[in-house]
């Protein structure tokens, strides 16, 4: 296998796929914060739509 532990040559894989998944990870949970804090200020606005049906 070319991905031996003796050699260190495995971090040339690990390092570049750990960096791309938690890059991943940080930008999920910016969209998750953004998604959740924009609903937060639209609730208060949906009683108006009620009151117009």
């Amino acid at each position: 296998c070319w991905l031996r532990l003796d050699t260190y040559f495995i971090w040339s894989f690990i390092g570049p796929a750990t960096l791309i998944i938690m890059l991943n990870v940080i930008f999920l949970g910016i969209a998750l914060y953004k998604m959740f804090h924009h609903t937060a200020i639209l609730k208060p606005d949906s009683g108006c739509l009620d009151n117009i049906k």
